[in-house]
């Protein structure tokens, strides 16, 4: 298969490769290109949108493949190497905000910080004899609480996304210590916090994180994986029963990964082993060729680059539920 480059983009616009107009690109629909197997292209893009800036990505091939080191960080895109020789590149235009940011000063555990949001970012700045210390907030954290700890200053609020986060100070407020984002999170006796964050899969299992100050930093002491607390899930087709099995397999859950297979079916070893190195299961984007069911799970080449493994599978109803009677990477 002669191989092809997708490129999606988050912001509707104008789209050139390697200096020549290749059309308008649109959030709902993806450009496709033919790609010499080896060298470069060059991809720039040009937003509809006033505020969102333009942006310029390198990507270099080889045999048909994305070389991951060509691919690098800070260029406003990420890329996912899929099977059957297509490269998937997604371009995501910064902004740029006219509003001036947000300053108030906040005060509790004696100590004083002036909280600065802007549309994109939001930090704590204090003062200590004369020095300037700026904490990075997570993106979209609203306004913090101050509250003393245990030879520490804690910092924590809630974001517009309807999550938790928390920052570990030095009583000073001079160093951060630790900073966490998750559902819930708890400030525990013992200079200990405990965060619980879902783990992003089908089921809703979360994951609870135990850190304890040692030293001058915190270290984390203890992690477990427990199932969704509102509600138990059942796949209701063939391919989000290979996606949970996938899911149980990254995670390490044995029992979740037994419910999805058939009684008498189990994972050869070096299916198991792609699998586990893998940090994401989902959907294939595309069809295989030869027509065969298959989900893929993404194994990380750079910060910025991804590889897409196909896992091929087979399923079966078994009293009124799906289960995996054969599954293959």
């Amino acid at each position: 298969m002669h191989p092809l480059i997708m490129i999606t983009s988050s912001e509707d616009g104008l789209l050139y490769g390697n200096g020549s107009y290749l059309g308008e690109i649109r959030q709902d629909a993806p450009v496709f290109r033919p790609i010499a197997p080896f060298g470069a292209i060059a991809l720039q893009m040009h937003p509809f949108h006033p505020m969102a800036l333009s942006c310029t990505v390198r990507a270099a091939f080889s045999g048909g493949k994305l070389v991951g080191e060509s691919f690098k960080e800070g260029m406003g895109a990420t890329a996912v190497s899929w099977p059957f020789g297509i490269t998937e590149i997604h371009l995501n235009p910064q902004k740029i905000h006219t509003l001036s940011p947000v300053v108030k000063t906040i005060s509790g555990a004696g100590k004083t910080f002036k909280y600065i949001k802007t549309p994109a970012s939001a930090c704590l700045e204090t003062e200590f004899q004369g020095r300037i210390s700026v904490h990075a907030l997570p993106c979209g954290a609203l306004e913090p609480v101050l509250a003393e700890g245990e030879g520490t200053l804690y910092v924590s609020g809630d974001s517009e996304s309807g999550d938790r986060y928390a920052l570990a100070l030095t009583q000073t407020g001079e160093h951060m210590l630790l900073s966490v984002t998750g559902r819930k999170i708890t400030f525990l006796p013992g200079s200990k916090i405990r965060v619980i964050s879902p783990v992003g899969d089908l089921a809703g299992h979360e994951r609870e994180d135990v850190y304890q100050l040692a030293d001058t930093r915190f270290e984390k002491i203890s992690s477990r994986i427990s199932p969704n607390p509102d509600q138990d899930f059942r796949a209701v087709t063939p391919v989000e029963c290979a996606l949970m099995a996938a899911q149980a397999v990254i995670f390490h859950l044995e029992d979740d990964l037994a419910s999805c297979l058939f009684p008498k079916f189990t994972l050869d070893e070096q299916t198991k082993q792609i699998i586990e190195s893998a940090y994401s299961a989902l959907p294939l984007r595309f069809t295989p060729p030869d027509g065969r069911s298959a989900i893929a799970v993404l194994k990380r080449i750079t910060p910025v680059v991804s590889q897409a493994v196909p896992i091929y599978y087979r399923a079966e109803i078994e009293s009124g539920e799906w289960k995996i009677i054969d599954m293959k990477a």
